[in-house]
């Protein structure tokens, strides 16, 4: 008995996909014809045709009649779109706004967190190992005993690579000009571990790893850019030696790391040529770890073989594994010291992005709604004539879908100009950070999915806020209470703007507050520039008579006042993201467990470096003037340390003269400094420790150069002794030590830049939506005011009663925005220094900002107010 039933109810269900008037035009024959046509078939193969055919027969045909339903109706909706120039020009205009900077910011997200690492096969199966120092509360790198030791201890891991990058001089041939590039030595499985397939040539083999061949395979953009795409791959000149270009890599791959691409890649036996240590001693750690998971082994398994491996190796070699702890993660391309902060930096961006792209929709639904109730008569007259009841519903759904798809086109434009920026934004922390950032398949299919969901939602809003009564009478009613819905809109975005205003300010805040912030040296008229002698295969005599020759003859030139040298810069990239410490056992004190000493920040630096940096010693004196880096290594380690470790170390406050051991080597401290920053702008006071670099030589060194007058003649200087000192050495990081301190708050800089753009484009829209509602007041209350002018009120009081109106509606958004700002200003607590997120002089003066651009938007309609003459009162009672 229910099949008869079910069967019309299902053919019911494909007919309402058609249009009404279609079908009450074909609906009946439509069913008798399908009726039919499924009574005929008998056999259920013959059941499944009839239903496939006829579900793709009536999507297709249900289209096209809703295609040609439409044409017209959207031909209207353009034309009036195009009687109403301002409307048109505000709504894409804000749209457009919103939705190209979230675009943006959704697709640096994408480009940094969602794709992955590219040219590479089943990236979800790669994970890195890493380990962690509980000494230096860091991460470390790993030994290669320790990554032999490794690769039999882990089941669930199919293989383990190991790979170094180094920054090493490059060149094509004698004639070409040598580049700074870095370069990956790795093990001769990272190939097969990484899950990477040249395009052309080879990787080279585990014989000519431990044989430290001279071959080396070369990324697919360096073969186009550098050797010409030709078919002899020829050689390569690295640090001076010749290799064999072997292979290229896949089109797409520059290395496992985003941001910071590799071009070369050469057998990691090759170690000594470039200067790095020696591979077997187990303390000695320089490579990181790559491993590929076997077929449908889980990371849990993977982490406690991991974990397990790591304790087994802090049993049997103690001296060098005893505060390392192993840690597992998936390799996402980016590493975790700075992944999180960069995610929470762009997704506060983004949801600020989206609060403007909310003003934007509101703005448009105040109007929509504006223009509904205008429509009204029509809808009333339409009605009358039998057009459907969603006629109303659907002109606006078509108006505001394509006023987002102008926005959409605006958008994809401003990302489109945008996204290049970004990635010119990231190489002010570091020149060699190349981090391509673009519009591609899925920012597009984002701004589509945007510019759809704005028009639903403008289009929902616009008809439950702009509703009218019951439209049986053509004539035009008062608004009433039916201003409330509008009124809303505009309490929204002020809300938003003020939010947006108040993360812009409290940005601003902490941009000059970093700036104003004390580092406790004078970065102003300082260059820096590294030296890496070991990219020219200079031995350790060498690079220390090269060091001394620059310093000499770049501090022999009039615009240079002082030099000196440092393994560390303050404030620099590097000192920001990792730590470079000592163990220092002071006498008297007792070390932590398991340590010989306490875990203190250092840096091996030259005779003049606090005298380059505007240092004043508070007590003591400099390290011994330069002696062609001679100094005895059995001699005694000359120290100096500063104010905070003096106070952490020393209750009596007494340091010089004092023996400290440091790592495992007697010194006698010399000197005290002020305390400086070191590694933040906002750390709270570190204990550091100062070694002499003739005592303790480097293979790399940063030089500083103090100008004695304009800054960028010494960078010329630097640049031309360094060429005519060493032409086959690239230079290197030539900056002013103030861009290098500036990069502490380059965030909190784009924040304040970002948002602030955004927040004035709230504002902004936010008057448009005052001056739309309070106007519509005015014209619905026009016979009353026109009355109180008859009853001898006076200009000045209609006056107040309309501004009142506009100022009740930013005092309640201003109300309702101080609390959501406090929670936005807690949750970006980390970028704001030592600022509080509760500043009552913002939100006032954010207020007075509110309420300035309210009496502006009013102002229009206050003037007509004032303009009603009591014959008003009668004309339009």
């Amino acid at each position: 008995m229910s099949a008869p039933i079910r069967r019309p109810r299902l053919l019911r269900w494909l007919t309402r996909l058609y249009p009404p008037a279609f079908r009450d035009r074909f609906e009946d024959e439509m069913l008798e014809v399908l009726e039919e046509d499924h009574r005929s078939r008998r056999t259920r193969t013959q059941k499944i045709s009839f239903w496939r055919r006829s579900i793709g027969g009536t999507l297709s045909t249900a289209l096209r009649e809703h295609a040609a339903d439409l044409r017209p109706e959207l031909r209207h909706v353009v034309r009036t779109l195009r009687r109403r120039p301002l409307f048109l020009g505000v709504s894409v205009v804000s749209l457009g706004v919103g939705i190209g900077a979230t675009a943006t910011v959704f697709a640096t997200v994408g480009a940094f967190f969602l794709q992955p690492i590219a040219g590479i096969d089943e990236p979800q199966r790669l994970i890195n190992i890493k380990p962690y120092s509980k000494v230096q509360e860091a991460w470390e790198s790993e030994s290669f005993p320790n990554y032999f030791d490794l690769q039999e201890q882990l089941p669930s891991v199919e293989e383990v690579a190991a790979f170094s990058g180094r920054g090493l001089a490059i060149r094509v041939d004698e004639n070409d000009a040598p580049r700074s590039a870095l370069v990956q030595l790795t093990t001769a499985n990272f190939a097969t571990t990484v899950g990477i397939q040249p395009s052309r040539g080879r990787y080279f083999t585990a014989t000519e790893s431990e044989a430290a061949a001279r071959v080396a395979l070369v990324s697919h953009r360096f073969w186009v850019e550098r050797l010409g795409s030709s078919d002899d791959l020829g050689e390569i000149l690295v640090n001076g030696a010749r290799f064999q270009v072997i292979g290229v890599g896949p089109q797409d791959f520059r290395g496992i790391f985003k941001g910071f691409p590799s071009d070369v890649f050469l057998p990691i036996g090759n170690h000594r040529l470039l200067g790095l240590p020696d591979r077997e001693d187990r303390s000695v750690r320089w490579l990181e770890l790559v491993g590929r998971l076997e077929a449908g082994a889980s990371l849990d398994a993977a982490t406690a073989e991991v974990e397990t491996a790591g304790f087994n190796l802090a049993e049997m070699h103690p001296a060098s594994n005893r505060d390392i702890t192993l840690h597992v993660e998936r390799t996402t391309g980016m590493d975790a010291d700075y992944r999180m902060g960069l995610l929470v930096f762009l997704s506060i961006l983004g949801v600020l992005c989206l609060a403007i792209l909310g003003i934007a929709t509101f703005n448009l639904a105040g109007m929509m709604a504006g223009r509904n109730l205008e429509r009204r008569g029509e809808a009333a007259l339409r009605r009358a004539l039998g057009a459907p009841g969603s006629w109303l519903a659907r002109r606006a759904f078509l108006e505001s879908l394509l006023l987002a798809a102008g926005g959409a086109l605006l958008g994809t434009g401003i990302a489109l100009a945008a996204t290049p920026r970004v990635g010119r934004t990231f190489q002010l922390l570091d020149e060699r950070i190349d981090m391509p950032v673009s519009v591609d398949s899925r920012t597009l299919v984002g701004i589509a999915v945007l510019a759809l969901f704005t028009a639903l939602a403008a289009t929902v809003v616009a008809l439950r806020s702009g509703r009218a009564p019951q439209l049986s009478s053509l004539g035009r009613g008062s608004l009433g209470g039916r201003q409330w819905g509008r009124r809303a809109l505009v309490i929204g975005q002020v809300v938003l703007s003020f939010t947006v205003l108040t993360a812009a300010g409290l940005f601003f805040g902490a941009s000059r507050q970093a700036a104003r912030t004390a580092t406790g040296f004078e970065a102003d008229r300082v260059v820096t520039a590294l030296l890496d002698p070991r990219l020219i295969q200079l031995e350790a005599d060498e690079s220390r008579l090269f060091f001394e020759r620059m310093l000499n003859r770049v501090e022999a030139d009039p615009a240079v006042a002082r030099v000196a040298l440092t393994t560390r810069v303050p404030l620099g990239l590097g000192a920001r993201f990792f730590p470079n410490r000592v163990e220092v056992g002071v006498p008297g004190l007792e070390s932590p467990p398991g340590t010989d000493g306490f875990s203190v920040e250092h840096a091996r630096v030259s005779a003049g470096f606090f005298d380059v940096l505007g240092i004043d010693l508070e007590e003591g004196r400099d390290f011994s003037e330069r002696t062609a880096y001679a100094a005895a290594s059995d001699e005694p380690l000359e120290l100096i340390v500063n104010r905070a470790f003096v106070e952490r170390y020393f209750d009596d406050g007494v340091a010089l003269g004092r023996e400290l051991i440091v790592d495992g080597r007697a010194g006698t401290i010399r000197a005290v400094t002020p305390t400086t920053r070191v590694r933040t702008l906002d750390e709270a006071p570190r204990p550091m420790i100062y070694l002499s670099l003739e005592q303790r030589p480097a293979g790399r060194a940063v030089l500083l150069a103090r100008a004695a007058g304009p800054l960028d003649p010494v960078l010329g200087v630097v640049e031309a002794v360094q060429r005519a000192a060493a032409p086959d050495l690239p230079v290197q990081e030539l900056q002013p030590l103030r861009d290098i301190v500036a990069t502490g708050h380059l965030p909190q800089r784009v924040g304040a830049a970002t948002t602030g753009v955004l927040g004035l484009l709230g504002l902004l829209l936010c008057s448009v939506g005052l001056y739309g509602v309070v106007a519509e007041w005015l014209a619905a209350r026009t016979p009353e005011i026109g009355l109180r002018a008859t009853l001898g009120a006076a200009p000045t009081d209609l006056v107040r009663l309309v501004l009142g109106q506009g100022l009740a509606l930013s005092f309640w958004g201003v109300a309702l925005g101080i609390p959501l700002s406090i929670a936005l200003a807690t949750s970006i607590r980390g970028f704001l220094y030592d600022l509080s997120p509760v500043r009552p002089l913002l939100y006032l003066g954010l207020a007075s900002l509110v309420v300035g651009v309210t009496l502006v938007a009013c102002a229009g309609p206050a003037r007509r107010a004032r303009r009603v003459r009591p014959l008003d009162a009668i004309q339009r009672g």
